[in-house]
């Protein structure tokens, strides 16, 4: 499947860059360290755009060094850092005692940031890890500005001008993510045939997620695309929420793959805390929430996710990891 092209115009450009300005207090005096690829629309908006609107100066390394991450704070006299989570996984690994001196805003965004990272950075350095939620699609949704860590990691209130509803929610569960805005994209390129994302004046993601009662977005996944295992449907998010859910499991993805006997089987890409922790320990488990059919038969076991540059789960290395843990 080749990848989709979204439409932004200059302005929606313009107005996402203005969205992250106000919602983070960017200044003309700030200094931005930027190691994020400057052309993901991450770094559009946090960093090109403000340098272009007001002068907001940008200090580039071209490849992320957690090792020189001090000295080059010092050396560029950097007040922001809008990094992924696995640059603070690695910060978060060296014996670092107190924050840079003049660094003030820490930033995240590309995937979810695990709660023992933001721990860290909160005890250890005194500073928190702010999460920050976007599509390519839409800008930027919804910044967390608050300074605390809370046991709910959630990515904080809408950006300005912008408007974010929940839709599909049953039953109180999470539901898919409605996001209406002056950033949202027009649509994708080269597509005549009406598309169900861009739909009444927004955008319709794949991600769920939920407004806690403070109105702050909390994400829950994604919708994930149905693996028929013996003419059953099974959605590989409900099994990932159950593996997360499980003491001694910190982090889990679910893939399908080919079945000579069923069509396809479930398999598990699972980061243990407990690195004696089987497979059947697991099974037993997952029998207590789970149907039979829908507890993984594959098991992978490893130290980290695998991530790409942005700092998302690489879902290709994933699918080659249980392919060849299945020809073993």
């Amino acid at each position: 499947e080749l990848p989709r092209v979204a439409v932004a115009t200059e302005a929606h450009m313009i107005n996402d860059g203005r969205h992250m300005i106000e919602a983070m207090a960017i200044g003309a005096d700030d200094v931005n360290l930027a190691s994020v690829p400057l052309s993901h629309s991450y770094a559009l908006g946090n960093v090109v755009i403000p340098l272009l609107w007001q002068g907001t100066a940008v200090a580039v390394r071209q490849s992320f060094n957690p090792a020189a991450f001090a000295a080059d704070v010092a050396a560029s006299g950097a007040t922001m850092f809008p990094g992924v989570p696995f640059m603070f996984e690695r910060l978060a690994a060296l014996p670092l005692e107190a924050a840079p001196r003049g660094l003030r805003l820490l930033v995240t965004a590309g995937a979810p940031i695990g709660l023992a990272t933001l721990q860290w950075f909160s005890h250890r350095l005194g500073l928190k890890v702010h999460s920050l939620y976007g599509t390519s699609e839409t800008g930027s949704i919804a910044f967390d500005d608050s300074d605390d860590v809370e046991q709910v990691v959630h990515v904080g209130r809408p950006m300005p001008e912008t408007t974010v509803t929940i839709r599909d929610s049953v039953g109180g569960l999470p539901g898919r993510v409605f996001v209406q805005g002056s950033a949202v994209c027009a649509g994708y390129a080269g597509q005549d045939a009406p598309n169900t994302a861009f739909v009444d004046g927004g955008f319709l993601s794949t991600d769920l997620g939920y407004l806690d009662p403070a109105g702050r977005l909390v994400l829950a996944g994604r919708v994930s695309p149905l693996v028929n295992v013996a003419g059953r449907k099974v959605d590989p998010g409900e099994v990932e929420r159950a593996l997360r859910g499980l003491e001694d499991i910190a982090d889990a993805r679910v893939l399908g793959t080919a079945c000579a006997h069923r069509g396809q089987q479930l398999a598990a890409v699972v980061v243990r805390r407990d690195p004696g922790l089987k497979p059947a320990a697991i099974r037993r488990r997952l029998a207590t929430q789970l149907s039979a059919y829908k507890i993984p038969r594959l098991f992978v076991f490893l130290d980290a996710l695998p991530v790409d540059a942005r700092g998302k789960v690489d879902r290709r290395t994933l699918e080659a990891l249980v392919a060849a843990e299945g020809e073993a």
